[in-house]
């Protein structure tokens, strides 16, 4: 596995728990009591409108850019159903609550790792450059259905993000 051969690398790095791991689809940030709910409110009349989207984990890449990663990622693409149309309505839910709107474009993908070291002198730079300068990015050939999207509350702890649920709305 890729992930296997990233971290056999070395390179201090906060390593993603798998029961962690998500796509997030908008990132709201501190939003106060009083509109949490209706959030999850707007989100569940409108998601639930949504087809399930048929994904698939096929590269693997690292942000700001391979060649100086800081973050490390699992890329995601879209077989059937639309993937851009679901994050669309999450930033709609966040201008219906009045937080601005997200300026970075929306870029489908699972978090790994972040490098507690990022930058150049990285080892998986090298091993991440390699897959691109040889045309081969990695395959994880790994389909899935997105069944839900789930709205989360997170709080930072020394171990890492603890995540709360406070709402589910499933995909038809």
């Amino acid at each position: 596995m890729v992930a296997l051969k990233l971290r056999e690398k070395g390179d201090p790095a906060s390593w993603v728990r798998p029961e962690n791991m998500h796509l997030t689809l908008r990132f709201y940030g501190e939003v106060p009591e009083e509109k949490v709910k209706r959030l999850a409110d707007w989100l569940s009349e409108r998601l639930p409108r949504h087809e399930r989207p048929l994904l698939l984990a096929r590269s693997v890449g690292a942000f700001p850019s391979i060649t100086r990663p800081s973050v490390l990622w699992v890329g995601l693409d879209t077989l059937s159903g639309n993937l851009d149309f679901l994050q669309q309505d999450t930033e709609l839910a966040a201008l219906e609550i009045g937080l601005p709107a997200e300026t970075k474009p929306f870029h489908p993908h699972i978090t790994l790792a972040r490098l507690r070291r990022p930058g150049k002198g990285t080892a998986c730079a090298g091993l991440l450059a390699s897959f691109q300068e040889n045309g081969h990015v990695p395959e994880f050939g790994r389909e899935f259905h997105a069944e839900s999207v789930v709205l989360f509350s997170s709080a930072l702890t020394p171990r890492g993000p603890v995540y709360k649920v406070l709402r589910e709305m499933r995909l038809k």
